[in-house]
C-alpha cells in the first residue's frame, strides 16, 4: 500500500537523522575524553599512581543519570591507567557496583583534597559558587583544573594558584 510505504520512508528518514545525531554526539564525547586524557598526561606525565578528582558524574546537570555519562567513561579510562579517582556530584549519592573503584566523596572539598588535578565533568552551578581560593589549598600544588568548556573561567582567571586548562587556552 502506498500510504504505508510513504510512512515507512518518513520513519526511516526520522530514525536516520536521530541516529546521525547520536553518532555525532558520541564522536564529540570521545574527542573531549581524548583531549582531557591528553591534557592530564601532558601536564602530569605518567598517570599511574596519580589522583584525579572528577567534578560531576551525572550525564548532565540537574539529574543523577549516569547512563552515557562522559565522566563515567573518563573515570573508567583513568582507573585503567592506574589512577585513583575521587569524585563529587551534588546529586549522585551512590554508585552502581561496577563503579565501586571510584571514591565517591560527600563534598567537593573532600573530592579534591590531595588530588593531582581536578576535571570539570558536569557543569553544576554549585561548582561556580564554590570558594575556589580556599579550595586551591586542598589540591596538590600546582592546583591543576582541566575544564574543557571553560565553565570555571570567570572563577579561576584571576587566581594565580590555579593552572586552568580549557579548549583554546594555553597548551
Amino acid at each position: 500500500d502506498q500510504a504505508l510505504l510513504e510512512m515507512d520512508a518518513r520513519m526511516v528518514e526520522t530514525l536516520g537523522a536521530a541516529f546521525e545525531k547520536f553518532v555525532f554526539s558520541e564522536q564529540v564525547k570521545m574527542k573531549a575524553l581524548s583531549w582531557t586524557l591528553h591534557r592530564l598526561r601532558t601536564r602530569l606525565g605518567d598517570l599511574r599512581g596519580r589522583t584525579v578528582a572528577l567534578l560531576g558524574l551525572a550525564y548532565t546537570p540537574n539529574t543523577d543519570t549516569l547512563r552515557r555519562s562522559a565522566a563515567v567513561e573518563l573515570a573508567l579510562e583513568l582507573l585503567a591507567a592506574g589512577v585513583r579517582v575521587q569524585a563529587f556530584d551534588p546529586v549522585v549519592r551512590q554508585l552502581p557496583s561496577d563503579l565501586a573503584a571510584i571514591a565517591l566523596s560527600p563534598t567537593l572539598a573532600d573530592a579534591i583534597t590531595g588530588a593531582d588535578a581536578a576535571v570539570v565533568c558536569t557543569e553544576w552551578p554549585e561548582f561556580r559558587a564554590a570558594p575556589w581560593t580556599q579550595l586551591a589549598r586542598l589540591l596538590r600544588s600546582p592546583a591543576i583544573v582541566v575544564d574543557a568548556n571553560r565553565f570555571l573561567f570567570e572563577q579561576l582567571k584571576t587566581l594565580p594558584e590555579f593552572e586552568h586548562f580549557f579548549v583554546g587556552g594555553p597548551a
